[in-house]
């Protein structure tokens, strides 16, 4: 058991590190930047002959990815961690069960509405119904009560 958490955990770490790597590659890319310049600063740090003020970089496509950009970009998203996997994954089902969930909340709202359209007819009905035999009961009970008197 105790294997099986320390694997768990050993997991969970190198999933949060793939999570900020390339954040921590940028990161690191301005430190060593910024030692350069500060260790290389001459009295010459004005001249423009040696401290151009643009620098333009060429590199392989094979390198290209680090920036994020390339086919070692695209690997990296493959392996980037499985937390973010997991959430991109578990996002589309809540997308899905809300689907699902609207569906249904309108199918029942149909369903509900034709139920109390079906009871209101029938209530109505046997309501009538009553009144009726009611007003038969009363004019025949009635009738019978005046007969008497006279």
């Amino acid at each position: 058991i105790m294997l099986n958490l320390l694997i768990a955990i050993m997991a969970d770490i190198f999933d949060r590190v793939q999570e900020h790597a390339r954040g921590h590659h940028l990161y690191a890319k301005a430190k060593i930047a910024l030692e350069y310049e500060r260790r290389f600063r001459t009295p010459n740090a004005g001249n423009v002959e040696y401290y151009p003020r643009w620098i333009q970089v060429l590199r392989p496509l094979s390198a290209a990815g680090v920036d994020g950009h390339g086919p070692a970009a695209a690997a990296g998203e493959k392996w980037g961690g499985r937390i973010r996997a997991l959430k991109s994954e578990l996002a589309a089902v809540r997308r899905d069960v809300r689907g699902l969930f609207a569906e249904q909340d309108e199918r029942a709202a149909r369903d509900l509405a034709a139920l109390e359209e079906r009871i209101a007819r029938r209530v109505g009905g046997i309501v009538e119904e009553r009144f009726a035999r009611l007003e038969a009961l009363l004019l025949a009970g009635g009738g019978g009560e005046r007969q008497r008197r006279s």
